[in-house]
Order: structure tokens, then sequence, then C-alpha cells
């Protein structure tokens, strides 16, 4: 598995191919960008963000979009020091990194 690093945010390469809409491509100037519609029509290295995990109590979660948190959603909470776990009883009127959980921690 090949990993490119850009702006502190770490990529895997899936393959070559003219990339989609929203997609992640190796630029010809060195350089990973985000495809527009109509930005480009050639064959380039398609990335895909590796996602950024948080460990909470025994449960590993893996970041999402942001957005605003809908009833029974996980969602990162940002402090100065340290980061923590929320769960959405009620709709919320701020937008914050909605948490996915992906594994569990066995000791």
């Amino acid at each position: 598995m090949i990993k490119y690093q850009h702006e502190g945010r770490d990529y895997t390469a899936t393959g070559y191919r003219i990339p989609k809409q929203g997609e992640y491509y190796f630029s010809s100037w060195g350089e990973i960008s985000q495809y527009l519609v109509g930005s480009i029509r050639t064959v380039r290295l398609v990335l895909e963000p590796v996602p950024v995990e948080h460990t909470f109590g025994k449960v590993v979660y893996a970041e999402g979009e942001r957005r605003l948190v809908e009833i029974g959603e996980y969602y990162l909470e940002r402090g100065v020091e340290s980061n923590w776990l929320g769960y959405a009883n009620g709709r919320t009127i701020f937008s914050f990194t909605i948490l996915e959980p992906v594994r569990f921690i066995n000791e």
C-alpha cells in the first residue's frame, strides 16, 4: 500500500483513472488536489483519505464528515488540552466531526 501525506493528512493510493467529483488525486506538479467538475480529463493517481482514529474507553472511532449531529450519533468535541466523545440525545445547533465506531480493543 502506497501512502502519501499532505497538510497533516494521510492518503492511500487506490489506482490510476480519471478522478470523480470530490475525489483526491496526485497532480502533475506533485501536489494532492481535490477534483472539481471539468478541471481535468486525464488519468491520474486517485487517492483516498485515511480516516483519523480516536480511542475512547475500549472503542476506536474514525472521523467522518463535519456537520450537524443527528439523534443517536457520536461526535468529537475538541478541547484546548484534550478531545472527548459526545453523544447526541437531540439535534445540535453547531457542527461537529461525526465519529463512527470501527472496532473494539480486546485486552
